[in-house]
């Protein structure tokens, strides 16, 4: 990386005499009310960010950027105040001349990551504020070597404070957000992700050569339905504007994988993992999203990492960092604010239960249709869908597959997704017939062991087959119906 400077040296004798005059005209005090959280302390949520001019590229290729670029710089975090002008401790992460680092890393990898241990954790650090509400900030970050000083204001209600550097390096500003008492519920739920901070959600380095890219998603977090309430997975769409330029989240192992985007936006559905955590210690997690190929989706089976760390008066607030893309560390801070969506939506079976009526003449084989309608904002995937007891009826047909398959999230501007299963009588219902009334109640016919005619319904035959049709492995909720480990099911009867 390179800068100018001229201008660096101009920031850094401004950031001095500011400095000066700051530890000299405030009068700086540590008494409850007038610090970071007050005087029992508190954990504020941080996001850091700003760019920096990247000269390296020739301007040539889908991997090189053109000549100069911005690129940027920047992090997320946690710390906590004793209320006596300490940070006692904190996690974060950042990134830096095209180097990550942060508090730990993701299991099996060497993905940089939150751990959940705000203390002593990687951030450490003090602070002065006067009555008036303004200060002087300073952080250590152990993981990268590097300190911080920022020239703060703190807001009404000392729930927010925001400031720029002083101290010579990255030009960045903060902000800082006070974060509530945290619990499993506040990450199990929608929200909505904007790419705000810098640059947008691009990755520099291969997408327009002049910065970076608009992205927005909104997603789900909630319980696996098959595994229960610690075992957290979700998903959601992602809207991408490249302006014409080349998107590149590569499937893993293929990290040069690139593709045209439109003059405007598209759209592509994401399937979300938690290597560890959440963590209700300081509000922090660490996922995993795969992309699949709704919405033709040009690069199905993409892959990247980001951490998160909540804030808010009811923690409904979070702060969002690309960590890496196809298994390797960003190349570039892309950062994120995040908010709750008032609900995260569902999926629907057009019927709760299913019944199949055989005519008594035998003049055709029934058949039902059900339809899935998912009107949640993450796609929702399944490995199977089959009936379950059930001698004489099974799926033949409709749009949602029987081995596995994928129903696109009810997104931006598309409405909800839908398809079909059709359940039919295959086998005559022969076993609704007992063989020894096969003289009066029932024939024999070829292909059929006892295919009840005229007397169906009637005497003997007059029995019903009770079984359930199973969708199995899905990955959300499925009303109505009854949820067990296998999947979700509903009650089938054939008569």
């Amino acid at each position: 990386m390179r800068r100018n400077f001229l201008i660096m040296a101009l920031a850094t004798a401004f950031g001095m005499a500011l400095l000066g005059s700051v530890s000299q005209a405030l009068a700086v005090t540590c008494v409850g009310g007038t610090t970071l959280g007050g005087a029992s302390g508190a954990n504020y949520a941080i996001k850091v960010f700003g760019e920096e001019q990247d000269t390296s590229g020739s301007g040539t290729g889908a991997t090189t950027v053109d000549f100069p670029s911005p690129i940027g710089v920047g992090g997320i975090g946690v710390f906590h105040t004793d209320g006596a002008c300490n940070i006692t401790g904190g996690e974060f992460i950042y990134f830096s001349d095209n180097h990550l680092t942060g508090p730990g890393t993701l299991p099996s990898s060497t993905i940089k990551g939150f751990t959940g241990n705000i203390s002593p954790g990687n951030l450490s650090g003090s602070y002065t504020v006067n009555t008036n509400g303004s200060g002087i900030l300073n952080l250590a970050d152990s993981a990268s070597g590097l300190s911080f000083q920022f020239g703060i204001t703190v807001e009404t209600g000392n729930l927010e404070f925001r400031g720029a550097r002083l101290d010579a390096g990255d030009p960045v500003v903060i902000i800082g957000e006070k974060q509530a008492t945290v619990t499993l519920a506040q990450f199990e739920t929608a929200t909505t992700v904007l790419f705000d901070a810098p640059g947008g959600g691009g990755i520099p380095g291969s997408l327009l050569g002049v910065g970076g890219s608009a992205v927005q998603a909104q997603v789900a977090e909630h319980a696996d339905p098959l595994t229960g309430s610690t075992d957290i997975l979700g998903g959601g769409a992602v809207v991408f504007n490249q302006n014409g330029g080349l998107l590149c989240d590569s499937p893993v192992g293929n990290p040069s994988g690139c593709a045209g985007a439109n003059a405007g936006g598209i759209i592509g559905d994401i399937n979300i993992a938690l290597p560890n955590g959440p963590f209700t210690t300081d509000g922090t997690q660490n996922t995993q999203a795969t992309f699949n190929t709704d919405f033709s989706f040009p690069l199905g089976g993409a892959g990247f990492n980001q951490s998160s760390v909540l804030w808010g008066t009811a923690n409904q607030s979070g702060f969002v960092m690309t960590t890496a893309t196809a298994g390797s560390p960003t190349t570039g801070a892309a950062l994120a604010t995040a908010g709750k969506n008032t609900a995260p939506g569902t999926d629907h079976l057009s019927a709760g239960a299913a019944t199949l009526v055989t005519p008594p003449n035998w003049a055709t084989n029934p058949m039902v249709t059900i339809t899935i309608t998912n009107d949640s904002v993450e796609p929702l995937d399944w490995t199977s869908i089959a009936t379950v007891g059930l001698a004489d009826a099974e799926v033949v047909s409709g749009t949602c597959g029987p081995t596995g398959g994928d129903l696109a999230s009810d997104t931006i501007g598309l409405g909800p997704q839908t398809c079909t299963i059709v359940l039919s009588n295959v086998n005559g219902f022969n076993n609704q017939c007992t063989p020894a009334d096969s003289a009066t109640l029932c024939t024999k016919a070829t292909g059929n062991t006892y295919a009840c005619c005229t007397g169906l319904h009637t005497g003997t035959c007059a029995g019903v087959e009770t079984g359930t049709l199973l969708i199995g492995g899905n990955t959300h909720a499925i009303v109505p119906g009854t949820q067990s480990s296998s999947g979700v099911s509903i009650p089938v009867t054939c008569k």
